[in-house]
């Protein structure tokens, strides 16, 4: 039985991490948005914006042409002394920073400082005071405003950057999951603590001669002689009482035309992230043929 039992520790190992996943095989899918496409699309493109996947002298140059477009609508919109004199360069900095990210915020942010301060701009178009000190101090607040919006861009970039990295993984991880649950060679059960069969692999269906609709409304009880259940549930109460956390043994199912089949069951009991039981995974190897040879 070596053979058997390295499969099924191999097995054991992969679908316990597998099963970790929400979306694994087997579970409800989540409930469709009620966004409307359109929207949910432009959503979700704004949402993956990644500046790195443009050049950075591309995203550079975006800034520049935003910011001059700023100090064009501030000469021409917003009077010097007027209460939205600052509008145009926040929002030009503001968008650089949301398409070319922190670097491209802080090019538009500084030119556009400069820009708005030299003697083409009229009026010096932020500052209107001959006082060097006041002249400073406004200069000085509205690009700290500006550096604070922008680190805060290039932070929520970062953090959904790190999310779509973990959602990638998971996606993987749950693909190498579901290929590794459904082609296994050895059947696969995920148990209940009341034997309800929460999923089970193709391989397990045709062990038993069971669909997978039918085998998931049905308990192992179900396909398991009477005298061999008393053995299969003080294992697995002892497992829920924390004196194993895996067990081994061999036991019988019923086929669906009748007959018994010998098993070498492996089962390993899972938690979730509490640490309290939460399902039991079976790797089941059909033994019927080395027990008629013994």
């Amino acid at each position: 039985f070596g053979r058997y039992s390295s499969v099924m520790g191999a097995a054991i190992a992969v679908i316990t991490i597998g099963s970790k996943i929400p979306e694994a095989h087997g579970m409800p899918a989540p409930p469709p948005s009620s966004t409307r496409p359109g929207r949910q699309r432009l959503w979700q493109r704004f949402l993956d914006w990644e500046p790195s996947r443009h050049p950075l002298w591309q995203r550079l140059l975006v800034a520049a042409l935003l910011t001059l477009l700023a100090i064009w609508a501030r000469a021409t919109i917003a009077p010097a002394v007027s209460s939205g004199r600052f509008v145009p360069l926040i929002l030009a900095a503001i968008l650089s920073a949301l398409y070319g990210g922190p670097p491209a915020g802080a090019l538009s942010a500084v030119l556009g400082v400069l820009l708005a301060n030299a003697p083409i701009a009229g009026n010096g178009l932020l500052i209107t005071t001959r006082n060097l000190v006041e002249a400073l101090w406004l200069n000085g607040m509205h690009l700290a405003t500006q550096f604070v919006v922008i680190g805060s861009i290039g932070l929520m970039q970062r953090k959904q950057q790190s999310l779509q990295a973990a959602h990638e993984h998971a996606r993987k991880s749950q693909r190498h999951f579901i290929a590794t649950f459904e082609q296994s060679a050895a059947g696969i059960s995920h148990v209940a603590g009341d034997g309800r069969l929460l999923r089970v692999n193709q391989e397990f269906c045709k062990m038993v001669g069971y669909t997978q609709e039918e085998l998931l409304n049905m308990r192992f009880q179900d396909i398991t002689p009477p005298d061999d259940i008393l053995a299969d549930e003080a294992l697995i109460r002892q497992a829920f009482a924390g004196q194993r956390d895996s067990y081994t043994l061999e036991k019988r199912y019923i086929h669906r035309d009748g007959h018994l089949l010998w098993v070498k069951l492996t089962v390993a009991l899972m938690r979730d992230e509490e640490g309290q039981p939460e399902a039991f995974i079976s790797v089941v190897q059909d033994i019927t043929e080395v027990k008629a040879t013994n």
